[in-house]
């Protein structure tokens, strides 16, 4: 039996808080391109180590833990949030730039060459997107997070 007060009982309540902030960070995962998506998975929830990876990936381990941990900003980033909440409600000539900048986390000019816009236009709606997110009130950014518990 773990009485409330012993370090043991501290320990797992921090272990249970842990699990469950992992949970939902996998959630806010799943809008991420399918192989950053995998290998949060393989990461967060199955704990493999950056020297498997990278040997699963055929890269240093340096560029396997740099993948991860740029990976990771963008998700918890209030610019990828804020385009998942509002993917639906933007105007649909810059949905395909929000995903590709925002939630795949290309580079303006692969953006360029998978889309059919020039670099001008790409420029034109990363801009548009970013007034729109600093635009947006504090109180319409609220931490959604309640919705996947």
């Amino acid at each position: 039996m773990i009485y409330e007060n012993t370090t043991a009982h501290k320990a797992l309540t921090n272990r249970l808080d842990l699990r469950k902030d992992v949970e939902l960070f996998l959630l806010w995962c799943e809008f991420l391109d399918p192989l950053d998506r995998a290998i949060m998975h393989q990461v967060y929830e199955h704990g493999q180590t950056f020297d498997e990876l990278a040997a699963y990936l055929g890269v240093t381990t340096k560029i396997a833990s740099n993948r991860v941990n740029t990976t990771v900003e963008r998700v918890r980033s209030p610019a990828y949030r804020f385009i998942v909440r509002n993917f639906g409600v933007l105007p649909a000539e810059l949905r395909v730039v929000a995903d590709m900048r925002f939630l795949r986390g290309y580079s303006r000019n692969w953006t360029v060459k998978q889309s059919s816009e020039t670099l001008a236009t790409v420029r034109i709606k990363d801009q548009a997107i970013q007034w729109i997110i600093d635009a947006t009130p504090a109180l319409v950014q609220v931490n959604y997070s309640s919705l996947f518990r």
